[in-house]
């Protein structure tokens, strides 16, 4: 990740400005906001990271793009601005969104599953157990990857927990490979 350091700081500089502002609830969703359009679009991503644009050009950019946004975050992205470091903007909502999960005592989830039939009754096997591993606030993200060929994939934190199809066939050619 770009200057990770930087970004941690903004986003818990910002988590505090967000608390002491009892805004805590809009800050999330601006930032997640910021993060699922900054993923989907490859054109803005491409603005804010380029060097030769302007901050004021960036910054108005993005002030088209959010008009619904908190006073707090309008601030961050205006900080951000003044600083020529929007760049870092994504970086900021994705450690933002991990900040105010660590923050409410929310542990975030990701499942990838093979096919849409087997979603319901995963999620509730997962989620029972998590709560048995003593994670009773999970915020479960499902996604879907058809290369799994069956079984799912979990990734909690740096976690990841591989009961794919897909996974064993690759753990069983690595085996087949190292004992020739």
């Amino acid at each position: 990740m770009k200057q990770s350091r930087a970004s941690t700081r903004y986003a818990k500089a910002y988590l505090e400005v967000a608390n002491d502002r009892n805004s805590l609830d809009q800050a999330a969703a601006d930032m997640l906001a910021i993060q699922e359009t900054v993923a989907a679009s490859k054109e803005l991503s491409g603005v804010l990271e380029n060097p030769m644009t302007s901050p004021i050009l960036k910054k108005s950019i993005l002030d088209e793009l959010f008009k619904d946004l908190s006073e707090a975050t309008k601030d961050l992205i205006r900080v951000l601005s003044e600083n020529d470091r929007l760049e870092l903007l994504d970086n900021i909502a994705e450690r933002f969104v991990s900040l105010i999960a660590k923050h409410r005592g929310q542990v975030r989830v990701t499942l990838v599953i093979a096919s849409a039939d087997q979603q319901d009754a995963l999620e509730k096997t997962v989620l029972n157990l998590l709560k048995e591993q003593g994670y009773p606030n999970v915020i479960l993200k499902v996604e879907l990857d058809p290369e799994l060929i069956g079984g799912f994939v979990l990734k909690l934190d740096d976690l990841l927990y591989d009961a794919s199809v897909a996974g064993k066939i690759k753990r069983v050619k690595k085996e087949f490979s190292n004992s020739l």
